[in-house]
């Protein structure tokens, strides 16, 4: 994967980790070939490689059809797939790698980085990914370039979907993985990802993004084998829908047809009594904490009655020693 010009992980390891999504993160040296290690994830990332082999595309699409989530990113290495690699039919295309440079997006076509997409208008792209499409009825474009060129691809295969980026991540490149938008764009791909099944149980009251499907309907099955429909609400960007499960128990989600099944926990938080240790900074006055105090009210009050009878007695002397005082010579 693409790693900054500082060192260390490679930028989307770094954005998922200060993203802070409750996500598991597993860096992978090569991309998985067999079932039994894509069926443990929800999510992947694959970040400009010279195309897979074809049992890594069948196995890749197999996990994707049964609600996998993947985002591939295209760069110089994606454009040079010796013989017998390729893409499809994650992303049925051709190729190829363009060194013309590029400004930015077309913020008018943008349907995934919402607010963050206006950081997105100049980019300083040396490079894209240019793509024959041998099937372009299958494919959405979900953020075009300023020339209507496609940016950020999108295929639904069976309860999936796969997502294709015309650029790497790599800051080598352009600049997009230094800016909001890649916050962004992995967020969304993480909510695709709890939404198509990637996470099948979330706490009461996380909302469950329903962005990308057309037929949409969220019920809520009761002990007394009930269906009660829940509304959908719109999602802050106004640009998607979502369901909240306000009530614990089993959901019955229909995307599109397809029948997933979810579970509404109650967080382990709220049910775990066990005594933890306070967090420093939670007693504060400001935050309604309450700190030990002593009551000196009555020592305060019994040093002013000394003070007032000690002026009292002075006042009381001071003509005394007036009358009193020797008369000066003539």
């Amino acid at each position: 994967g693409s790693r900054v010009a500082t060192g260390g992980p490679p930028p989307v390891e770094q954005a998922l980790a200060a993203l802070d999504l409750g996500a598991q993160l597993q860096p992978l040296a090569t991309v998985p070939e067999r079932g039994e290690e894509l069926e443990r994830l929800g999510l992947l990332i694959v970040d400009d490689v010279p195309g897979f082999t074809p049992s890594q595309r069948r196995e890749l699409a197999g996990w994707v059809e049964k609600g996998g989530v993947m985002l591939i990113t295209l760069g110089q290495r994606a454009g040079a797939a010796p013989l017998g690699s390729g893409f499809a039919p994650l992303l049925p295309a051709i190729v190829r790698w363009s060194k013309t440079p590029h400004e930015g997006i077309d913020g008018d076509s943008d349907s995934v980085f919402g607010e963050a997409a206006a950081g997105l208008d100049a980019i300083a792209a040396r490079g894209r990914a240019q793509l024959d499409l041998e099937h372009p009825a299958e494919l959405r474009t979900l953020v075009k370039w300023k020339d209507g060129a496609p940016l950020l691809l999108e295929r639904r295969i069976g309860r999936g979907v796969a997502y294709s980026l015309t650029l790497p991540f790599s800051t080598a490149t352009s600049d997009l993985a230094l800016r909001p938008g890649f916050l962004a764009l992995l967020l969304r791909l993480v909510d695709t990802a709890r939404s198509l099944g990637g996470v099948a149980r979330t706490t009461v009251g996380t909302p469950w993004p329903l962005e990308g499907f057309q037929q949409v309907e969220v019920a809520h099955l009761t002990r007394q084998d009930q269906r009660v429909v829940l509304s959908l609400d719109q999602a802050p960007d106004q640009t998607s829908r979502r369901a909240i499960p306000e009530l614990l128990g089993l959901y019955e989600l229909t995307l599109d047809g397809t029948t997933v099944h979810r579970v509404a926990a109650v967080a382990e938080s709220e049910v775990d009594l066990r005594p933890r240790p306070v967090p420093d900074g939670s007693a504060h006055s400001e935050l309604g904490g309450m700190t030990a105090a002593v009551d000196v009210s009555a020592y305060v009050a019994i040093g002013l009655l000394g003070l007032l009878l000690a002026e009292l007695i002075l006042r009381a002397l001071a003509p005394r020693r007036r009358r009193t005082a020797p008369k000066s010579a003539a």
